[in-house]
């Protein structure tokens, strides 16, 4: 698996930023409560989408790009500690 080398986010802001720096758009898409794992509790959460900034397709559509900055993409989704926004969990 590959490994995530930038500081984690800290906020929204920052995570929009950092999408940007590697090609990618965020657009807010919903939120719900998130109840996957009842044994644990729910949370608040809001989903993002994530899309190519010059295709303007998602960026896990299946002819979308898979270079360095998709694979730092999946590490950061994988690896990312939660981030908030609005009081709520952003889920990518």
């Amino acid at each position: 698996m590959e490994t995530y080398r930038r500081p984690f986010p800290a906020s929204a802001r920052d995570l929009v930023d950092h999408l940007a720096d590697l090609g990618y758009r965020v657009f807010y898409r919903r939120r719900y409560r998130n109840a996957l794992n009842p044994g644990h509790g729910a949370w608040d959460a809001v989903s993002w989408s994530i899309s190519e900034a010059d295709t303007g397709r998602s960026a896990f559509h299946y002819q979308s790009r898979r270079d360095e900055a998709f694979r730092q993409l999946q590490a950061l989704r994988s690896t990312c500690p939660p981030v908030m926004h609005r009081g709520r969990v952003i889920e990518l």
